[in-house]
């Protein structure tokens, strides 16, 4: 079995620069620590003594004493991601317009055709049809944008009959 490799002088004094940064942060709390200010001045005469081994152990000392001051704790209420959001404004405040979900998923939608004409698809249909899908959310018909939002979605994941990197131009165009 092979022998755990040491830090390097450089590494050990990250790790003392994140415990000075947690420590200095704590101390602005309003809940300082002061043992393991103490303990960072010992590793700083260590490093300095280039006794790595020894601030290794007291930098680790003061990072488990942190850890167990105020273990982090897992996020459990969205453990897949966020899913839903209540607006600053209150719950029945209406969505704004960046934050709408189908108006984005409709901005994603027109990046996808600016990607695909860029690989030589004919996107021109799918950029009317996108239109329409914003018009009928301009006018509140969130269900026609929707369905039309995933009609463009469904022909610019279509496969091509075109070979990559193949461009049709308005002046010449194939049979």
């Amino acid at each position: 079995m092979s022998e755990r490799r040491r830090p390097t002088l450089d590494e050990l004094e990250g790790f003392r620069a994140g415990l000075a940064h947690a420590l200095a942060l704590r101390r602005r709390e309003g809940t300082p620590d002061e043992e393991a200010e103490r303990s960072l001045e010992e590793a700083d005469r260590q490093l300095r003594a280039h006794r790595l081994t020894d601030a290794e152990r007291t930098l680790v000392e003061i990072d488990r004493r942190l850890l167990h001051a105020s273990p982090e704790r897992e996020l459990s209420e969205f453990p897949r991601g966020l899913v839903s959001y209540t607006p600053t404004d209150g719950p029945e405040s209406p969505t704004p317009p960046e934050d709408d979900p189908l108006r984005n998923r409709l901005v994603l939608l027109r990046r996808l055709a600016a990607l695909r004409a860029s690989q030589g698809r004919e996107v021109a249909r799918i950029l009317d049809t996108l239109a329409q899908a914003e018009r009928a959310l301009d006018a509140g018909d969130r269900t026609m944008a929707k369905r039309l939002g995933e009609a463009a979605h469904g022909e610019l994941e279509a496969p091509s009959d075109r070979p990559p990197g193949h461009r049709t131009t308005e002046r010449h165009r194939e049979p």
